[in-house]
């Protein structure tokens, strides 16, 4: 499995860049915080690549990024919460499954510091990874990179894995049938 992350650098004293990479903490504190967490969320991939929007990402109401979970009904529930400060919009997030767009959602108010918060179904029928991805049509607020405006990502998910088959493992198209590449 492959994780995505934000990468940015730092010159001299400048504003940290962008896109940068958010995890799970148990705590807000940096004096309390505990190294494995790090090792461990970007290990396991429960993280969220950010251009300056957030998002809390959840399969049938337990699963995260980078986590496994079993669904072989045919439909899953994906929750999405989607925050950012009001400058920085959200117009719009895609959901893909195995890299296909199976779901484009207009936020509910792509000003606002809550943008969008609900649940989408999506249709699936073969183990499959889900990612979510916002994206904006506004001009970024200073001190974060200008970036193509139209269609820029303000935040992208790592996957959720489905086991569709119920053995208890995320399977990709790649791994059930070789090395030759099929669509559909």
């Amino acid at each position: 499995k492959l994780w995505a992350v934000g990468s940015s650098d730092v010159h001299d004293w400048g504003t940290p860049g962008t896109p940068r990479t958010y995890f799970v903490s148990s705590t807000d504190s940096p004096a309390a915080f505990q190294e494995d967490e790090l090792v461990d969320a970007l290990l396991g991939g429960h993280m969220v690549v950010s251009a300056g929007a957030f998002a809390r990402v959840s399969v049938n109401g337990a699963a995260g990024p980078g986590d496994t979970v079993t669904d072989p009904d045919g439909e899953v529930d994906v929750a999405v919460h989607i925050e950012a400060i009001p400058e920085i919009d959200v117009a719009w997030f895609k959901v893909f499954a195995n890299c296909d767009q199976v779901a484009t959602v207009a936020a509910t108010d792509p000003a606002a510091v809550v943008k969008f918060d609900g649940t989408v179904k999506v249709a699936v029928t073969r183990d499959a990874h889900l990612v979510v991805v916002g994206f904006g049509t506004g001009v970024m607020p200073a001190g974060l990179k200008a970036i193509a405006v139209d269609g820029a990502p303000r935040f992208g998910t790592n996957p959720v894995f489905v086991d569709f088959d119920g053995n208890g493992v995320f399977e990709s198209r790649r791994a059930v049938h070789g090395d030759r590449l099929e669509t559909g």
